[in-house]
């Protein structure tokens, strides 16, 4: 009884994640970010977003890197849920900026991402992130949004507050773990798993009942 009570959840979940992406989810009334005083008191920093709508990310994935090595260890560890292979590293200065990546993952066709503000406070950098749904054909092949911004700043956690909360996103990470020096492995807080959020599909999902 226990097992199909699980399976019955189970589906009921799926049906209505198909039910949002065949009628498209009304957007959200904004995220909590007015109301958050850790968004509040951080400091705007300069941001370079590129935006990619068949990202190699099928997964939903959130991950800040502050070195090549720890680029490196990120694509490493993702190297599972990686579409197309690794990412190419971003050319920029490791001793002034860092990396941050954020996937929806593997979503409906019509979904699209955009990095509205990065903030950085209290040795954490802040994405204000627009989810966005613009097509109800959902027969459409799937998509995989994700951006990579490259921050005038560096801190070794990242924290995404979305405007549209999808199943199964990333909300904070901290940055892999390399080995170079002590001080970045204090930096990268070696208490906590140094591997990227990720989760399951929603194309694993629609596969199941299309």
């Amino acid at each position: 009884m226990k097992a199909r009570s699980v399976n019955q959840t189970a589906a009921a979940a799926a049906v209505a994640l198909l039910a949002m992406a065949a009628s498209g989810p009304a957007q959200a009334a904004g995220n909590t970010k007015s109301a958050d005083l850790e968004w509040a008191m951080g400091r705007p920093v300069a941001d370079n977003a590129v935006a990619s709508m068949r990202s190699t990310y099928s997964r939903p994935t959130l991950l800040v890197v502050q070195s090549a090595c720890q680029w490196e260890k990120a694509m490493e560890s993702l190297s599972g849920s990686l579409a197309y292979g690794a990412d190419q590293m971003p050319d920029v200065d490791w001793a002034h900026q860092a990396v941050v990546v954020v996937a929806l993952g593997q979503v409906p066709y019509g979904y699209n991402l955009k990095v509205n503000e990065v903030r950085l406070g209290q040795g954490k950098l802040m994405l204000d992130l627009h989810v966005d749904y613009q097509s109800y054909q959902n027969s459409l092949d799937d998509v995989s949004p994700a951006a990579v911004v490259v921050v005038d700043a560096s801190a070794p956690k990242v924290r995404a507050l979305y405007d549209l909360d999808l199943p199964g996103l990333p909300h904070q990470a901290d940055a892999p773990k390399c080995g170079l020096s002590s001080a970045d492995q204090t930096a990268s807080n070696g208490d906590t798993d140094p591997r990227p959020s990720v989760t399951g599909t929603w194309g694993a999902l629609k596969s199941l009942y299309r």
